[in-house]
């Protein structure tokens, strides 16, 4: 457990010193596997 909020203490940290276009990138590209993973969800349960 330790572990896991050190980590999450660095990505803070990390997103602290990102500027704002490289925010926005970081956003769209997570987007943008969440959206993939639901399609790949949905298009797997049609088969």
């Amino acid at each position: 457990m330790q572990a896991i909020k050190e980590l999450l203490k660095q990505l803070a940290g990390i997103w602290k010193e990102l500027g704002l276009n490289q925010k926005v990138t970081v956003m769209a590209a997570a987007f943008a596997v969440f959206a993939g993973l639901i399609a790949v969800l949905i298009w797997g349960g049609r088969i």
